[in-house]
């Protein structure tokens, strides 16, 4: 019975070979001011693997949806107007988010609880609700 096993093994290394062929970099490029540069083309980046520049043989540039899970502290480590200061923040940062981005809302302390689950509609609900906690 090993032996049977020892040669599924054998075949099966063989038969699972590969290599990468495109591998994806995800890059945001800011100005001085935070906003974003558009325009870019692949000429404007280089990209190097272990000190060896690569061939960028694929380029897309534009926005790509950001998928994104925020965890709030309701522990009693946290005073209330902490909690709050924290909420307003994390309001303003799902009201900047574009339409087709996702976001997701988690709190702990001596339990976790999904206060909204990954979805885009909720954006502006998830973000009033955690402003105003």
């Amino acid at each position: 019975m090993c032996c049977g096993l020892s040669v599924i093994a054998a075949s099966a290394r063989v038969q699972f070979s590969g290599r990468i062929s495109l591998v994806e970099v995800y890059a945001t490029v800011t100005d001085g001011y935070g906003q974003p540069l558009r325009g870019l083309t692949a000429d404007d980046f280089e990209v190097e693997e272990d000190g060896v520049r690569q061939t960028i043989s694929a380029f897309a540039p534009g926005d790509v949806p950001l998928a994104l899970a925020v965890g709030i502290d309701r522990s009693f480590s946290i005073k209330p107007p902490d909690l709050r200061q924290a909420g307003r923040a994390v309001g303003s940062l799902l009201q900047s988010l574009h339409p087709y981005d996702q976001a997701m809302l988690i709190a702990f302390g001596s339990q976790t609880e999904i206060i909204a689950p990954l979805s885009t509609r909720a954006l502006i609900s998830i973000a009033r609700r955690v402003s105003s906690d």
